[in-house]
């Protein structure tokens, strides 16, 4: 059991669309819902953050599971488009999935109205960037050494700066960024295929007297799973990217709502606490851990506020029984931590 806001669907819902496939670009930047009560010291709040800078090439792709039943046949895969520039960004990392993670297709049951939505929910490391300025180093002492925190039964130490992918950014060679870790953050994502977005609507405008229409009363794009034609039901034409309103940009936008989320709740002894390791980045985009006197990564262990919101999933990302509405994560719930984007 896990407590979560979808309700599976047991039989295929009539009337439903089909949901795109293939690499798409998705726009996610400024969050819809982005609470800041995530830590007890205040000077630090900085260290949670949602938003994530606008030049990103944010990907999502989708592919079909061949031989898997029609409820949970789809696949999705969230990472960045490009690695053109070698040094990250500063601020909120937007989710990346180290692989590909199974939908399911579900009600979200804080928007039923938005009709069907194939939804997935994992565990992932959260990192927030932060510039030398932001946080104060601590004082030597064992409280503030990896190799204590390691022993003490929470947190994990820090990870490997070999799992960094080198990405776009704005981090510049000699400078000594924070790297916040927030492992363990449940990561989940709906995608509502009878919802069509703003890109969807340009991309795909109705035509009058169309068979192509479904209940969102559009006709329901697919593409192949190169991404790189586009294709609706009958009654619209087909349209390759080279002829679409996104030339020589790369995939086109995703022509469907998607709701993204990123929530802090506990994990009784699976729970890691949130730190922050101070790197030096180097010349070829790489970064280090930036040693204090005593040969220490230099390292802050931040407070963070009790999350509220329960659940049971213990690291299971495929439990999809007994579930119940979470309550939190609502823009008039300020005291929840977790970040929220609507890519509409």
């Amino acid at each position: 059991m896990t407590t979560i806001d979808a309700k599976p669907f047991q039989t295929l819902p009539a009337g439903i669309a089909a949901v795109p496939t293939g690499s798409f670009i998705l726009p996610v930047s400024v969050p819809a819902v982005a609470p800041a009560s995530c830590v007890v010291n205040p000077t630090q709040s900085i260290v949670w953050g949602c938003q994530i800078q606008p030049f990103l090439d944010y990907e999502i792709s989708i592919a079909t599971v061949p031989g898997k039943d029609e409820l949970s046949n789809n696949q999705i895969n969230l990472d960045f488009l490009t690695e053109d520039n070698e040094f990250l960004p500063y601020g909120a990392q937007p989710p990346v999935l180290n692989k590909a993670k199974g939908l399911r297709l579900v009600v979200d049951s804080e928007n039923p109205e938005r009709g069907p939505a194939w939804f997935f929910q994992t565990n992932y490391n959260k990192l927030v960037i932060l510039p030398e300025g932001a946080l104060q180093p601590p004082g030597i002492s064992k409280r503030h050494t990896v190799q204590h925190r390691r022993g003490s039964g929470r947190g994990r130490g820090y990870p490997s700066t070999d799992e960094f992918s080198v990405r776009k950014g704005l981090t510049q060679p000699g400078e000594k960024p924070w790297f916040c870790f927030w492992n363990g953050t449940l990561l989940e994502a709906f995608i509502y295929v009878n919802q069509t977005s703003r890109a969807g609507l340009k991309a795909f405008p109705p035509t009058s007297g169309s068979s192509a229409r479904t209940s969102d009363g559009y006709g329901s794009p697919s593409s192949s799973p190169t991404g790189t034609t586009t294709t609706v039901a009958s009654g619209v034409p087909t349209q390759s990217r080279s002829q679409s309103i996104y030339p020589d940009m790369g995939p086109p936008l995703y022509p469907k709502l998607v709701k993204i989320e990123e929530r802090r709740v506990p994990m009784g002894d699976m729970h890691a606490d949130p730190y922050c390791v101070q790197h030096t980045a180097n010349a070829d985009g790489t970064y280090q851990p930036f040693l204090d006197a005593t040969g220490k990564p230099t390292t802050i262990f931040i407070d963070e506020v009790e999350p509220q919101s329960k659940s049971t999933m213990q690291g299971r990302s495929d439990a999809l029984t007994d579930v119940k509405p979470r309550g939190v994560l609502h823009a008039r719930d300020d005291a929840a931590c977790g970040c929220l984007w609507l890519i509409q």
